[in-house]
């Protein structure tokens, strides 16, 4: 607790960080960030670390110390006269409501105090006086804005709105406004709702002085001057690598793998990594699978089912038969992933197959492995998706999937400064199959999905989204990431389809003639791309 405390926090929140979150000693990033937020003579903050560096808490400390220190102190009955004292946007809503739970906590031992702390999002908010996973109405969270939240974390549609209609959400009193994961935010499309958000609060905040801005990411570029519209004020650098000029900082504590595998056994190798993992982590572990969409999470969701519980081997499978499986992506319904997100963070043994919505700041406690079962869009995903492991003092293992014609991909990621050894793939088979080859694992897989039509017709509609996927890379991607590279018919009995390349010529046409294909080129492919990765 005192080496919290000297760095200038408060006694009350340096308990809290011991008793309800057991940490002791701040990270490297926390102990160069803390006491910058802490000095009034800091004007706006770019903090730039590992992931799993702590981000969130460097700054979650400092403004609710600063706000415990109010002197003099304000009361529960000043809340409405100043309103909302500090801003955090998210582009997540699990990232959201793990930042809102993170700042709950620390202000459980600040009791008796006047600060609380809101979560809006979508279809969903929760205040820290009641839960309520069904959601509320606008005219709910008016009335919550009305009486006065100190500290609001927020995703950037449902901010807006309120922003916009809500009278009484009181800014005057503005001093932080923070944006975590920031670089994704404009990934997400949310650029000009960040300049409007601004622009709206400091209309709001009635000609007060302007609120200390705080951008925060694991790859945003150092020496930024300007984001989302904002202009910074003589922003002060701070986190690990920020004055580095090579690559991106993955920890130390990930070890980085890849496995280059043909088209027709991304179906195997994946359900090979998920037996072989669990057979050696018999009393806890956790993985996280990433695939390009969310039609792709369904396919392979409801496959891994069959399997967990029947297993590949007879060895193998008592060691699966309690292993909990979980699904999350932006198709699925607000209150069913706020559920998932926190049975699998409870979770001894599980596996979450999921999107990109996972992959940026979530902290997910002891996931042991992540597996990228689809390259990454951006090389900063793959980072971020790696960083979902090896959090803290842990250690974690990344593996990323590779069909032989993208090997390219590994040399993009090298000149990004992320360096990758082989898998051992073979020994990996050979513990799960035994004397069986992957071939005839590969065969039995498509004699599963082609005899089930709900499995053969989400892989058939997995097959198509991958290929827009395929088609929507950067252009400095096209090199390595080009469908000439593909081996159709490879590919889809990779999805356990029977009729391989007829299959995917099939698939196509039918795409076209309802309309569903699209061209994965140009504005309108991108955008209903980006819809189906959230």
């Amino acid at each position: 607790m005192k080496q919290f405390q000297n760095l200038g926090l408060n006694e009350t929140v340096c308990r809290a960080l011991e008793e309800e979150l057991g940490i002791e000693t701040p990270t490297e990033c926390q102990h160069e960030t803390i006491p910058r937020l802490l000095d009034t003579e800091t004007e706006d903050v770019v903090i730039k670390a590992k992931t799993g560096a702590g981000k969130t808490l460097s700054f979650l400390a400092p403004i609710i110390s600063q706000l415990l220190g109010y002197e003099p102190a304000l009361s529960p009955a000043d809340k409405r006269k100043t309103g909302t004292h500090a801003i955090v946007l998210c582009p997540t809503r699990e990232l959201a409501l793990q930042t809102h739970t993170l700042c709950q906590k620390i202000l459980s031992k600040a009791r008796p105090h006047w600060i609380t702390a809101y979560l809006l999002f979508g279809s969903s908010s929760f205040s820290n006086e009641t839960e309520n996973s069904g959601g509320r109405t606008r005219q709910k969270e008016k009335a919550a804005l009305r009486k006065g939240q100190t500290i609001v974390v927020a995703t950037p549609g449902r901010l807006l709105d309120h922003l916009e209609t809500t009278a009484s959400f009181l800014l005057t009193s503005l001093r932080w406004f923070v944006l975590d994961e920031a670089d994704r935010l404009v990934d997400l499309g949310f650029g000009q709702k960040i300049r409007k958000i601004f622009s709206t609060a400091r209309t709001k905040q009635q000609q007060k002085k302007r609120p200390k801005v705080l951008l925060c990411s694991a790859t945003i570029e150092k020496d930024t001057k300007e984001f989302g519209g904002i202009v910074l004020r003589s922003p002060c650098y701070v986190g690990e690598s920020v004055s580095s000029s090579e690559g991106v900082a993955i920890p130390d504590s990930i070890v980085q793998e890849h496995a280059l595998i043909k088209e027709n056994d991304r179906l195997s190798f994946f359900l090979c990594f998920v037996s072989d993992f669990f057979t050696q982590n018999t009393d806890s572990g956790k993985v996280a699978v990433f695939f390009s969409s969310c039609v792709s999470v369904d396919f392979h969701f409801e496959l891994l089912k069959q399997f967990l519980g029947g297993a590949l081997t007879a060895t193998s499978e008592e060691c699966l038969r309690d292993v909990l499986c979980f699904k999350l992506h932006g198709g699925v319904i607000q209150d069913a992933r706020t559920k998932t997100y926190g049975e699998f963070c409870a979770a001894k043994r599980g596996i979450l197959l999921c999107t990109d919505v996972a992959a940026r700041g979530v902290d997910i406690p002891d996931i042991t492995a992540v597996l990228q079962c689809d390259a990454p869009m951006e090389e900063n995903d793959y980072l971020h998706r790696a960083g979902r492991t090896g959090r803290g003092d842990k250690r974690g293992r990344s593996v990323l999937v590779l069909m032989d014609g993208e090997k390219g991909y590994l040399s993009v990621l090298e000149k990004k400064g992320m360096r990758l050894r082989k898998h051992p793939t073979a020994k990996m088979v050979e513990r799960v199959l035994g004397e069986n080859t992957i071939d005839t694992l590969t065969t039995r897989l498509t004699d599963v999905v082609s005899s089930d039509s709900v499995l053969c017709g989400l892989g058939e509609k997995s097959v198509l989204s991958f290929l827009r996927a395929y088609a929507t890379h950067k252009p400095a991607l096209k090199a390595v990431f080009h469908r000439k590279r593909l081996h159709l018919g490879g590919l889809a009995e990779g999805f356990g389809l029977k009729k391989g390349i007829k299959t995917v010529q099939e698939i196509q046409r039918e795409g076209k003639r309802t309309g569903s294909a699209g061209k994965g080129e140009g504005s309108t492919g991108k955008r209903r791309l980006k819809r189906n990765r959230k």
